[in-house]
């Protein structure tokens, strides 16, 4: 991976992240709005834990790349600096991620056992 695929993962990672905050929004919207008493008025195809699923698994599978990449030679020609600064963004990205609490707040993301 080179710097601009680089830059380029991060901004994935970064699309995803919004992503799931999306996701686990309308998830919690769905929740809100069920009424476990009354019968349903209009039933749709609910994928909503599907694509929380999937959607966390490509920004993790996207950030350990990207730790990958940063541990390896092949950014050697890079600044030191420069690599810190992405290393300081991946982590921001992943912090956000982890503020979702995701497997905590929607058991239902988890995968089948």
């Amino acid at each position: 991976m080179e710097q601009c695929d680089l830059l380029k993962g991060l901004r994935s990672l970064s699309e995803s992240l919004r992503q799931l905050e999306t996701l686990v929004a309308w998830a919690g919207l769905e929740r809100s709005e069920s009424r476990p008493h009354d019968p349903p008025s209009f039933r749709f195809d609910n994928h909503t834990a599907t694509d929380i699923r999937t959607e966390y698994s490509f920004f993790i599978k996207t950030a350990m790349d990207i730790h990958d990449i940063l541990n390896s030679t092949k950014v050697k020609n890079v600044a030191e600096k420069k690599r810190q600064q992405w290393r300081r963004r991946l982590k921001q990205l992943e912090t956000e991620l982890h503020r979702l609490n995701l497997p905590l707040q929607w058991p239902c993301a988890r995968l089948p056992q």
